[in-house]
């Protein structure tokens, strides 16, 4: 995805509020549910790069 899209999406992960409800609510979820669980250092972490390819990294403890 491009660098707009990914800040996008990064920002909705960490700012649920501003999630639109209908589309997007499944990695702000997942996202919360992880820190709520395991402590606010473990979550999603995502990485992309147009053309290439994205990565969800789920960080959970050991």
């Amino acid at each position: 995805m491009t660098n707009e899209k990914l800040t996008e999406v990064v920002e909705r992960l960490y700012n649920p509020v501003t999630v639109d409800h209908a589309n997007h609510i499944g990695l702000a979820n997942t996202n919360k549910r992880l820190k709520v669980t395991y402590g606010e250092q473990y979550g999603l972490v995502i990485r992309s790069k147009a053309g290439w390819g994205t990565v969800i990294r789920i960080v959970t403890p050991k």
